[in-house]
């Protein structure tokens, strides 16, 4: 008997993202930048929202995928000085 044969399922470990938390501050950032860095501000909210979406849509894949397996989101991990 096998891990994957007691799971019906995908199971999420984890479910919230550090994604979330980053939109929010630069979005308090933005309203008191001004010129420049505002604009670099805003390239960097599409670029998380982007990111945010992209997450949302292989959630929603892996969820209805019905594949037996267990997903570790947005983890860090560091190994003989390796990072992932």
């Amino acid at each position: 008997m096998g891990l994957f044969d007691k799971i019906k399922g995908p199971i999420f470990y984890k479910d919230d993202s550090e994604a979330e938390r980053q939109l929010e501050v630069l979005k308090e950032l933005k309203q008191t930048a001004s010129g420049e860095i505002s604009d670099a501000i805003e390239q960097e909210i599409r670029l998380v929202e982007a990111g945010i979406d992209g997450e949302k849509q292989v959630r929603f894949e892996l969820e209805n995928s019905h594949i037996p397996m267990y997903v570790l989101h947005d983890l860090f991990y560091e190994y003989e000085g390796l990072t992932a």
